[in-house]
């Protein structure tokens, strides 16, 4: 292997949709294929991410020793630990004589410090720019990791250069479903978490009040719990008939359909972070009473309007009243978080050349 590229693929065992918004795209630039367990959901993701190449394995045959025998590099955005990981495969790597290699992509960022906390276990890290470097050293996570390979922001590179075919399908399988077309809000609630960060259980508000000359998109986390689901769907079939709220859960391209939404309503979301590339009015619901200028996990309010609960009922007021003066207050803060998180693309050969280097970095088993 010293003297050979690793054969490299991204893995999506569980078929999970919000993963494949960020392995999909990155699998298209580096030329590598994307394996998942499900042919139906193979070519759902081909149609959907032009350049993709997908690999379906049936689940009973996706085991350590199909990968181990096929491949020498995965990438998925599942946590594995890295000293489960050398443990699980060092058997193997005797056996065959030679070196396996994991590589943890991010799905998206978001200021969810525990999440910063796993990432540091992982062998092989991606990250996005300076603001994940940032908050490795702040928490004294930095000397934890191993190998970190800078992407930027590749996957709204990949939707700039597909940006019609992803548009059009955004427009005919979402937007096409309001029965008119009008200014639309995004409202996009992160999932109920290990540090309980979502709005979503509190949203009634927002469903209630809509005004007739907006459309509500209602984008659900995939990580919502089934038991979680069921109570949630009772509370959704109210508003179902309204004709300009829909609900998504399992919709994976986000760049295509935020380059449509006009305002957004968020609370810990990384697609915060994502919106802020088309730098359009923001709103944050703060769940918990978080202070933008001392938490870190509240750091992206600082650029929009912060809603706090007792306003929730209020939030279609509070939207008409500043979205007119939102672009003065808050463009420079939005550009400079978006540069601050991303920093500057990364050439696609680039990313496909330093993850394939990262290969052949050393092992690292200590992390404190």
């Amino acid at each position: 292997m010293a003297n050979q590229s690793p054969i490299i693929v991204t893995v999506n065992p569980g078929c999970q949709p919000h993963f494949s918004d960020h392995l999909a795209p990155l699998s298209a630039v580096m030329d590598i294929p994307y394996v998942v367990t499900n042919e139906a959901f193979a070519l759902y993701v081909e149609e959907l991410y032009p350049g993709l190449k997908t690999i379906v394995i049936p689940w009973a045959d996706f085991t350590m020793d199909f990968l181990f025998e096929n491949f020498d590099m995965i990438i998925g955005s599942e946590p594995w630990e890295r000293k489960r990981f050398y443990t699980t495969f060092e058997p193997l790597e005797e056996q065959y004589n030679k070196q396996f290699r994991n590589v943890f992509c991010p799905h998206g960022f978001s200021d969810k410090i525990f999440w910063f906390k796993e990432g540091s276990k992982e062998d092989i890290l991606l990250y996005y720019g300076q603001n994940m470097l940032d908050i490795y050293e702040e928490t004294d996570l930095k000397d934890c990791c191993n190998t970190l390979v800078r992407v930027g922001n590749y996957r709204y590179q990949y939707y700039r250069l597909n940006k019609e075919k992803q548009d059009q399908l955004t427009q005919e399988r979402v937007f096409n479903q309001f029965k008119r077309q009008q200014k639309t809000i995004l409202y996009a609630p992160t999932w109920n978490d290990a540090e309980k960060n979502t709005s979503m259980f509190d949203s009634e508000p927002i469903l209630q009040n809509l005004p007739d000359n907006y459309n509500l998109i209602v984008k659900l986390h995939p990580a919502v719990k089934s038991i979680e689901e069921v109570s949630l769907e009772k509370f959704f079939n109210n508003y179902t008939d309204k004709g300009n709220i829909i609900f998504l859960k399992n919709w994976q391209m986000i760049y295509p359909m935020l380059n449509k939404v006009d305002i957004y309503i968020g609370d810990m979301s990384s697609i915060g972070y994502d919106f802020l590339a088309f730098n359009r009015p923001m709103f944050f619901l703060n769940q918990w009473s978080r202070d933008h200028l001392t938490d870190r996990n509240a750091y992206l309010f600082s650029c929009g309007h912060i809603v706090d609960p007792k306003d929730y009922a209020h939030i279609y007021r509070i939207i008409e009243e500043e979205a007119p003066r939102d672009h003065e207050r808050y463009t420079h803060a939005r550009k400079e978080m978006f540069y601050y998180t991303f920093g500057e693309d990364v050439p696609f050969a680039t990313i496909k050349e330093e993850i394939t280097k990262a290969y052949f970095s050393p092992k690292k088993w200590e992390y404190s």
